[in-house]
């Protein structure tokens, strides 16, 4: 059952919490792989060190993958899960109204696709979502992602090929312009007062972030609440680099995030 699937993934509790009583706010954390790859413990690092920095309870999620379980059979998983998580007596822990979602890459579609879920739309306690190098639309052309990475590039990208997963995914295609599939079609109105999205510039989902920010600020005005980090030089790959220039820019972006969530947690 999906709803049990919480039990599988690792919830990291921040570190104090075995010496009080206190509730913390729960990150929900959704690991990439195009919709067809990935496990929860591509993320461990960087849950744990959330958890630490942020001070919550990180639960770092698994969902089914195409192309044997096509839309919304992930975003299905991932939504229950937050119930499931919720609704769990043995994580008195989690402070139920302070939530946010965070997901990389396709997990990043999905963090934004759940958070539009009607029950925790009702409930109000999404606080926050951060969208890292994420897939918006499911919709486009390979050419159009392709077009937006820099001359830098030279027209090369690890993700050259991810329309073919992305369209093992949206099986049957009748879909991509559902919002819950390609947030880009999305009412911005329906997600948290801010967002922080990271976003890498040498990366072919880059363009497709960009025209997202640029919409939700449009509506909302202003800045739309809208936190935009943006990793010059940086590729999606780059998030995996542990040394040198590359983890120095991840190490300060996670930083921000850590901050934008305690924010968005005392708002």
């Amino acid at each position: 059952m999906a709803i049990q699937r919480w039990r599988d993934p690792s919830i990291c509790p921040p570190p104090d919490s075995k010496k009080d009583y206190k509730k913390y706010p729960l990150l929900v954390n959704v690991h990439g792989g195009a919709f067809c790859l990935g496990n929860p413990g591509l993320d461990c690092l960087v849950c744990k060190r959330l958890a630490n920095d942020a001070i919550c309870v990180v639960a770092n999620v698994h969902y089914r993958k195409a192309p044997e379980h096509p839309f919304p059979a992930g975003l299905d998983d991932v939504e229950k899960t937050i119930l499931a998580v919720l609704n769990d007596p043995d994580l008195s822990m989690v402070d139920g109204d302070r939530i946010a979602i965070m997901g990389s890459s396709a997990g990043g579609a999905l963090a934004l696709g759940a958070a539009l879920n009607p029950e925790l739309q009702k409930r109000g306690n999404v606080k926050g979502i951060v969208p890292v190098m994420s897939v918006t639309d499911c919709t486009l052309d390979q050419k159009v992602r392709m077009d937006s990475l820099p001359a830098e590039s030279k027209g090369k990208d690890v993700l050259k090929d991810i329309h073919m997963l992305i369209d093992a995914y949206m099986k049957g295609g009748g879909y991509r312009r559902d919002p819950r599939a390609s947030p880009a079609f999305a009412d911005p109105s329906l997600w948290p007062a801010k967002l922080m999205f990271v976003t890498a510039r040498k990366d072919c989902l880059y363009g497709e972030q960009e025209r997202l920010v640029k919409r939700i600020r449009e509506a909302r005005s202003g800045d739309g609440g809208v936190t935009w980090k943006v990793l010059d030089g940086m590729d999606h790959p780059s998030r995996d680099v542990r040394t040198g220039i590359v983890a120095e820019k991840w190490n300060e972006a996670w930083n921000e995030v850590a901050s934008y969530l305690q924010e968005v947690w005392k708002a």
